[in-house]
């Protein structure tokens, strides 16, 4: 949910370097233009890689591996184009050591009971509730919601996210508009005698027996399993259960043992 937050990750994921990156080395800074898609290169005369974007008195150079950015009074004229006073190498290396503590300072960060900003700060949009392997739940006024771990990062102000705080609600209002229309499709696919497949609808799990408020009885080759109704979601062959054939298997034989419904064993083993 929500994955086009990792596409608008900003300026404030970059790693940004200052001093000792910071010294102009041929003329004055404030006679350098910088601009996107101008040359980089070091003392030597390599190319480091392309200006990206400037904003907010940094630079983003385009380098394999990831970005980087740095102050524009880093800049300075060669005469090859931009120059700036250290080695491709010596840059690779410091950006990838700002990278590796910005992770570590944000892995910190993403605990529950954090808040969790807006890209300018200021506004605290959600409070974390949950880290899990492939995301992190976050409850809002208006529902949880899992986020990709990438999509955080720590500005001056705590914990945040790049969204405004009306670009988060305009997502969390698509994002609620995308559920409802497939529990709408679920509720009108779940009667007696249609095929559950697996989650992304590779393997049949079983057929819809009975139907109530809070439980769906699937008829399988192991017998009657009880299973969760809010674990049926749509795949690309139609009504489906959100977990492997493998997860089902292993749940079916957990609830012949106590008779817990299949999907709470699978949330159990996954946990």
């Amino acid at each position: 949910m929500l994955e086009r937050l990792g596409a608008l990750l900003s300026l404030a994921l970059v790693p940004a370097l200052g001093a000792p990156f910071g010294a102009a080395i041929a003329q004055p800074a404030a006679n350098v233009d910088v601009i996107a898609g101008a040359p980089v290169y070091d003392p030597a005369g390599d190319l480091v890689g392309p200006v990206e974007s400037v904003s907010g008195g940094n630079a983003v150079i385009g380098l394999d591996g990831g970005p980087i950015a740095l102050p524009v009074t880093s800049f300075g004229k060669g005469e090859k184009g931009l120059l700036i006073s250290v080695s491709r190498a010596e840059l690779v290396a410091a950006r990838d050591k700002a990278a590796n503590a910005q992770a570590n300072a944000v892995e910190a960060a993403v605990q529950p009971g954090a808040e969790v900003r807006g890209v300018n700060g200021a506004t605290v949009l959600a409070t974390v509730k949950q880290v899990d392997a492939d995301g992190v739940i976050v409850s809002t006024p208006a529902s949880d919601v899992k986020l990709p771990r990438g999509a955080f990062f720590l500005s001056p102000s705590g914990l945040a996210i790049s969204f405004s705080p009306a670009q988060f609600a305009d997502a969390l209002k698509q994002a609620a508009e995308g559920r409802a229309k497939v529990e709408a499709a679920v509720a009108s696919a779940l009667k007696p005698g249609v095929t559950v497949h697996s989650a992304k609808g590779s393997q049949i799990l079983g057929t819809v027996k009975s139907v109530d408020r809070e439980t769906v009885t699937l008829a399988t080759d192991q017998g009657d399993v009880p299973v969760a109704r809010s674990a049926f979601i749509m795949s690309p062959k139609g009504l489906a259960a959100a977990y492997t054939a493998e997860q089902f298997a292993d749940a079916v034989a957990a609830t012949s043992e106590d008779g817990a419904t299949a999907s709470d064993k699978t949330q159990k083993s996954a946990q």
